[in-house]
């Protein structure tokens, strides 16, 4: 799932409190497993690990063909309009490097009956951008594009997915949404619209943004969620991990983590977290990086895994979290499935006290949702027809 909560940067002022973090809080509890009472208890489930969904998720994408480039004309591209991002436009975001010779009729792409406008993404760009704190440079923006395209994709594929099960988003839960990311910045709706104005962006792709999410987390929780099931072996295997690593070095970390779905991608995606690793180490903010662009559990906490026990993480990303320093940042680190990027925020020796049972649950099932969601956002992907023209 792409994040879509996020840290808007204001120009002028140091105006990093419009906080994806509200967001998360007002949206994203759809799609999350904060209650232990959500869980049944199987009695035959695997056991699982406790921060990272990439220990558990052998769901690699099976089938290597890319679906993005489909040779057939796209007969959709006509029968509706520029997307609502058009609208209303209070202020021109800086310009973006100039799109390929491909991209006709304002068309950036077209995913199954919909289409994705070229307003739409240089929106969209703006605001990873300035959500990010990522420098508006050209070579910035022409390394993103594609990035940013991909995402916008995929939130058409959750929308689509939604209404084919008949689920719908209402314009008062969106404004509820907006006016909740407002607040707990304070401000109110007039003020928080006139600062993504002064970046460069609509009103309606913030808006965009906050539909795709709920619709999301409400498939997710609908479809994906009373599916997880988790054993009281898992949890005990969990106490007895931490236990038998009391007084061993535990290390306060946060990750972004970039998913290499199909083999065409990996050029891609290594070139993202190489950059992405380059502005962070210029001075980006870690967390809202994770916000915009990480793909694991935590991205709406800012890449938040919490205390991480020595031997927790699988070993390629284990060892490189034991030579960092508190407040440094690693290279991109290949896993299975895909890139992590992690971030040391703070050391300390592991105490003998362990978390409550329910706790131990929550973090499991919160782990197994994250893998059903990009199994099924694969899979949605696998599926589609996908053109994209940039």
């Amino acid at each position: 799932m792409y994040r879509t909560v996020f840290e808007i940067i204001g120009g002028v002022t140091r105006r990093s409190g419009i906080i994806a973090a509200s967001l998360a809080s007002a949206i994203l509890a759809l799609g999350t497993l904060p209650a232990a009472a959500q869980f049944a208890t199987p009695q035959t489930m695997p056991q699982g690990g406790q921060q990272q969904a990439p220990q558990s998720a052998p769901q690699q994408a099976p089938k290597p063909q890319p679906q993005q480039q489909a040779p057939r004309p796209a007969p959709q591209a006509t029968p509706r309009p520029a997307a609502p991002a058009q609208q209303a436009r209070p202020a021109e975001p800086a310009p973006i490097a100039p799109p390929p010779a491909r991209s006709v009729e304002g068309i950036a792409a077209v995913v199954n009956d919909d289409i994705i406008s070229t307003s739409d993404l240089t929106a969209r760009l703006q605001l990873a951008l300035v959500s990010s704190g990522l420098p508006s440079t050209a070579e910035t923006r022409q390394r993103l594009t594609p990035q940013v395209l991909r995402g916008l994709v995929d939130e058409r594929l959750q929308l689509q997915e939604a209404t084919r099960s008949n689920i719908s988003v209402g314009e008062k839960e969106i404004g509820d949404a907006f006016a909740r990311v407002a607040e707990q910045n304070r401000m109110d709706r007039d003020q928080l619209e006139k600062m993504l104005a002064s970046q460069g962006v609509p009103r309606s792709t913030l808006e965009s943004q906050i539909r795709s999410t709920i619709a999301w987390g409400k498939l997710v929780q609908r479809r994906l969620r009373p599916s997880i099931e988790i054993g009281q072996d898992e949890i005990d295997a969990v106490l007895q991990r931490i236990q038998a690593n009391a007084g061993k070095p535990e290390y306060l970390t946060a990750e972004i983590f970039l998913a290499v779905d199909t083999p065409d991608r990996e050029d891609e995606i290594k070139r993202l977290a190489d950059r992405l690793v380059e502005q962070i180490g210029q001075g980006a903010s870690f967390p809202a990086v994770a916000r915009q662009f990480s793909q694991s559990a935590g991205a709406s906490n800012g890449g938040d895994l919490g205390w991480v026990q020595q031997g927790q993480l699988p070993d390629e990303l284990d060892t490189v979290l034991r030579e960092l320093r508190p407040g440094q940042a690693s290279r991109p680190i290949r896993s299975l499935t895909g890139y992590h990027i992690l971030l040391l925020r703070d050391q300390r020796t592991t105490g003998g006290t362990l978390p409550p049972r329910d706790q131990v649950m929550a973090s499991l099932g919160q782990e197994r949702l994250d893998m059903l969601q990009r199994r099924l956002l694969r899979d949605l992907r696998r599926d589609a027809f996908v053109d994209l023209r940039i």
